[in-house]
């Protein structure tokens, strides 16, 4: 059975908007939520402002407050069901129990195997993509191209959530676009063999 790595903050649950909503809100400026990751946002804010709207973002009123993406419960019930789901979030492990509850409150939790963190009780990181080939994962999705674009990892598929997406990304040609859970689950059904499993 393939393994997929999901990620959780704006491919799962919508934080982009929220994200969003408090830029605007803080410091007058209209970033559109599918703008709103680490890599597309700082260049706009600054590191500093955006590290003070993820502070909000990611602690638990706000996390257990964020709707889904449009299809994200739906369709991760639908997978679960012929792929082996896990949970890859750079959140570190005090924020992760709140995505946890998230996923329990929205009755997926039990949809994935594991829940993983790229980050390290230091307060580094270990990229997404070791993480994906150390357990032997076939696919990551992040809304977050950073995660993405590391060579050496040709073997996994990748694929970038954005939701609302306009136009205007450079990315290489081995990651793939998708703006809405539906075309995941298609891209999943025929590129994986979803049908068959």
């Amino acid at each position: 059975m393939k393994k997929l790595a999901l990620d959780f903050d704006g491919t799962i649950a919508n934080t982009n908007i929220i994200k969003s909503a408090l830029i605007r809100e803080k410091f007058g400026i209209t970033i559109p939520p599918w703008q709103c990751d680490h890599t597309l946002c700082t260049p706009q804010i600054g590191e500093e402002a955006y590290r003070e709207i993820s502070s909000i973002v990611f602690e638990e009123e706000s996390t257990l407050a964020t709707p889904p993406l449009n299809g994200a419960v739906e369709t991760i019930q639908k997978l679960a069901e012929k792929f082996d789901l896990y949970l890859l979030t750079a959140r570190p492990e005090r924020r992760l129990v709140y995505a946890r509850q998230w996923l329990i409150n929205y009755r997926i939790e039990r949809c994935f195997q594991k829940l993983l963190s790229s980050r390290l009780p230091d307060g580094g990181f270990i990229l997404k993509l070791q993480i994906c080939q150390e357990n032997q994962l076939d696919l990551l999705i992040d809304d977050d191209s950073r995660h993405l674009t590391v060579p050496g990892y040709e073997n996994i598929l990748r694929l970038l959530m954005k939701d609302g997406y306009e136009s205007g990304l450079d990315l290489p040609e081995e990651v793939i676009i998708i703006s809405n859970w539906s075309m995941f689950y298609d891209f999943c059904m025929e590129n994986l063999n979803g049908s068959d499993v």
